[in-house]
């Protein structure tokens, strides 16, 4: 089978037939998170970023992606430091002030791929081995990237999807371990690990609801 990304959409093609991405299949269910606060709303994303104004809209998500970009060209050694805007300074030195603590071993890059059982695609921030905490993790781990203290409990949800596509057929360099990290404006970090063994369940309840959403909203 054959994956195809197309990055104007962000659109994932499995053999020309599209497949949703796992962020795709958590909005879907409406998963907007405001301090802590789980909101399920009555609208799709869309229609909530025309509530809360599409400037801030775009301006929140071109700032995460900023965000991502400068943390992969640093990650791939190839950060020209000199044109990246003031504003994301202290969160790539939030991102690399984590790497240094966790004597974190990057193993993949944005990698993407897809589940052919389930049907949707990814693309993974980082899979890494953490050799550094109080209590080392030294296992292979999915590891998602976030701009700000926010998407606690979505963010369960998305690792818990990227770990079982990630795992699906792969006998050797099994992820078993789910992190966030939080990069702050201060320059400092969060981690977040995961384990609650019902995140892949709900993730499934997620995808149900999206794939039945599609099948009957015409």
């Amino acid at each position: 089978m054959t994956l195809v990304f197309d990055p104007e959409q962000h659109a994932y093609f499995l053999d020309e037939v599209r497949i949703p991405s796992v962020t795709q299949i958590i909005q879907r269910q409406f998963l907007i998170e405001r301090e802590h606060e789980v909101l399920i709303l009555p609208f799709s994303p869309k229609e909530y970023m025309l509530k809360i104004g599409r400037e801030d809209w775009d301006l929140a998500c071109n700032f995460g992606t900023a965000v991502h970009t400068a943390t992969e060209y640093d990650d791939h050694g190839i950060l020209n430091e000199a044109s990246l805007d003031t504003p994301l300074v202290p969160y790539l030195e939030a991102w690399r002030k984590f790497k240094s603590d966790t004597r974190c071993e990057i193993l993949s890059i944005e990698e993407q791929g897809f589940s052919e059982k389930y049907k949707f695609g990814y693309t993974l921030d980082r899979i890494v081995r953490i050799r550094k905490l109080p209590n080392p993790r030294t296992c292979v781990a999915v590891l998602d990237i976030k701009s700000g203290d926010h998407a606690h409990l979505s963010a369960r949800i998305q690792t818990a999807g990227y770990q079982a596509a990630y795992n699906e057929g792969r006998k050797v360099g099994r992820a078993v371990q789910r992190l966030s990290v939080n990069l702050f404006k201060d320059g400092n970090y969060r981690v977040h690990w995961w384990d609650d063994p019902t995140d892949w369940p709900a993730f499934l309840g997620c995808l149900t609801l999206y794939n039945w959403f599609q099948a009957n909203h015409k």
